[in-house]
């Protein structure tokens, strides 16, 4: 007997059944995410910025407008226009300083000045605005000498050789106040789409520390010189590894020119053998801080990043690729509000009780599912 014509019409069954299964995931991604874009941009305000009714630090606008114009114009969605984006871009130049840096105009408090500055350098080339090429170099300029190497006093030795912190003023050469793996990634992605050159120490440096966080298991922690800054660790075991630093850790990895050849697979396989999309993994359960429950739409805004850049390498294994773009609408069944928005009840350390900031990160992981 002939099988032949019994498995071809198996496998137009099972690509119609894939098909289907693609449209459904596929047509309620786009749905949430116009939603949720029209709702941030029902909200930026008339100079162009985003401010938080939430948190005190984030009032002054700068740093939620250069995440969230960043996260709009990634979505290329028809509700952001090009105009939109000048205004963004207008209000964030009128707060650079001298030396190329945003978020230090503050009185009282600074305003995430590296996390700003980065994402300040990555939109600002995209809109239609008088900039000159000095404003980009000294911005550039700026990130760079945020950098914790020989020239902040510090040697290969030192915790945070290689990294990017907040961005504390006046520190004492050889001190390095806060510094994570969060800042280091948003610094190695802006540059790379700058015009730095691939033979610069700049990455190899960071290079050491991405190594110095990154576990046996191919996991990553967040630091390695401010403990308190992991949020899987106890008083017993430090730097464990753990979903959304592992996922930052594939997105700094591979912003490099050259990352270590095996690093990249390493933390692939912890990540996809460590799935979970109602919580990050890792983060024990009712621990002290809840960060199981506070990071739950960083974890799915990073995580849906870092599988989509291991797409792109061929890293994620294809078990993995079909169902995770489904996995995630499942997460977020029933948590858009009727005004487009989200917020995490827990989220206040991590201000994801923000909607403004709550909304950004799923529009973040929803343009990774689109992509």
């Amino acid at each position: 007997m002939n099988k032949a014509p019994y498995y071809c019409y198996l496998a137009l069954v099972l690509g119609i059944v894939a098909c289907q299964e693609t449209n459904i995931w596929h047509h309620s991604a786009i749905d949430v995410r116009t939603q949720a874009i029209q709702y941030l941009v029902q909200q930026q305000q008339t100079d162009g910025s985003w401010r938080s009714t939430t948190h005190g630090i984030l009032k002054g606008g700068i740093p939620y407008t250069a995440y969230l114009a960043d996260a709009l114009q990634e979505s290329k969605d028809s509700c952001w226009t090009p105009e939109r984006l000048d205004i963004a871009c207008s209000f964030l130049l009128a707060r650079t300083d001298s030396n190329g840096a945003l978020g230090y105009q503050g009185v009282r408090v600074i305003e995430y000045p590296v996390y700003a500055t980065a994402y300040t350098y990555r939109i600002l080339p995209q809109a239609n605005i008088p900039i000159t090429d000095s404003v980009l170099e000294k911005m550039q300029h700026f990130l760079l000498s945020q950098q914790f190497v020989e020239t902040r006093g510090m040697e290969t030795s030192h915790e945070a050789y290689g990294a990017w912190g907040f961005g504390e003023q006046n520190l004492p050469k050889g001190e390095a106040g806060h510094v994570d793996l969060s800042h280091t990634r948003r610094v190695l992605e802006a540059l790379q789409q700058s015009d730095l050159s691939a033979d610069s120490p700049v990455w190899k440096n960071a290079a050491v520390f991405l190594n110095r966080i990154q576990n046996e298991d191919g996991g990553f922690c967040s630091s390695s010189y401010n403990l308190g800054a992991n949020k899987a660790d106890d008083q017993d075991h430090q730097c464990v590894s753990y979903a959304t630093a592992t996922a930052d850790g594939i997105l700094a990895l591979a912003s490099l020119p050259e990352p270590p050849a095996a690093s990249l697979p390493a933390a692939a396989k912890w990540l996809y053998e460590n799935e979970n999309w109602d919580a990050p993994s890792g983060i024990l359960p009712e621990r002290p801080g809840n960060w199981d429950k506070v990071l739950f739409y960083y974890h799915l805004a990073v995580r849906a990043q870092a599988y989509r850049v291991l797409e792109r390498r061929s890293l994620l294994p294809a078990k993995v690729s079909r169902h995770w773009r489904s996995a995630l609408l499942t997460a977020l069944q029933d948590k858009q509000q009727a005004d487009g928005s989200f917020s995490n009840p827990w989220g206040a350390p991590n201000k994801e009780d923000d909607p403004l900031l709550a909304t950004a990160l799923v529009i973040r992981a929803l343009n990774a599912v689109l992509e």
